[in-house]
């Protein structure tokens, strides 16, 4: 090939780079930013809309960019599925790494958040709970949606017997109640939702029984703002660098 072709070649693919880019920001007039209804604090359902540490870091990125955003939550785990395969949600804000994820959906590494999984109990049994072996042979919950990360859920499973029903605060009025002995859950989300259940009293997080915790965000394989998930991805650990982070953190935890 002479030197005017291969210019000629070299031209015509940086062009196609262009518009291909160009088309891409175009597609991208607007980013759908989905939530776990029933992951407290990242996502909230407030008199003023969905807020929460998750929702408010991805609102503040891009808004940096001067996108649209349109903040959802989803039910379930299904629903979320569905949504990244469809492309009608472009980022959720709270996942652990666990396998299925990474089907439709790619995280943002590193995790921005530590939030290790733990288990909350009433307060009357919590001082003979001094490690994971002692909830051998009691019933425990957790609610549908919550996933852990594949080695966590192995370990859980293999020793506990843990029902997976409802949703957070019916599988915590279980535990209140005496039905379940336990709840797992992330130390956020048990925390935020048994101090805004005035739960505080009867039941407490055992911060001493640990495992995981990584929480990251993850953008739809099929989402027409795929090629922003660099610069968010930056931007995540520029806000965890800077203590962005841990500021809004501040305003949902007590």
């Amino acid at each position: 090939m002479n030197l005017f072709r291969l210019f000629t070649v070299v031209m015509m693919c940086t062009v196609a780079t262009m518009y291909a880019h160009a088309d891409g920001i175009q597609q991208c007039q607007k980013v759908v930013i989905a939530g776990d209804s029933q992951w407290p604090p990242y996502t909230l359902i407030s008199a003023n809309g969905l807020q929460g540490i998750g929702m408010d870091l991805a609102q503040q990125i891009f808004a940096e960019l001067d996108i649209e955003v349109e903040l959802t939550e989803y039910q379930d785990t299904t629903q979320m599925l569905q949504g990244l395969r469809s492309g009608k949600i472009d980022i959720i804000v709270s996942t652990y790494d666990y396998p299925d994820i990474n089907i439709d959906a790619t995280l943002l590494q590193p995790e921005y958040i530590v939030d290790q999984i733990t288990v909350a109990v009433p307060i009357t049994i919590s001082s003979s709970i001094i490690s994971w072996d002692n909830l051998v042979g009691f019933n425990g919950i957790v609610d549908s949606n919550f996933i852990p990360d594949d080695q966590t859920h192995n370990f859980l499973s293999s020793y506990l017997t843990i029902t997976t029903k409802d949703d957070l605060l019916t599988d915590l009025l279980a535990v209140h109640a005496g039905t379940y002995k336990y709840i797992v859950g992330s130390d956020l989300q048990l925390s935020y939702a048994i101090k805004n259940n005035n739960m505080a009293t009867d039941l407490i997080v055992m911060k001493n029984l640990t495992k995981g915790g990584n929480i990251h965000m993850a953008f739809s394989n099929n989402s027409a703002c795929q090629l922003y998930s660099v610069y968010v991805q930056k931007r995540l650990q520029d806000y965890k660098n800077n203590g962005t982070v841990e500021k809004i953190m501040r305003q949902y935890i007590y």
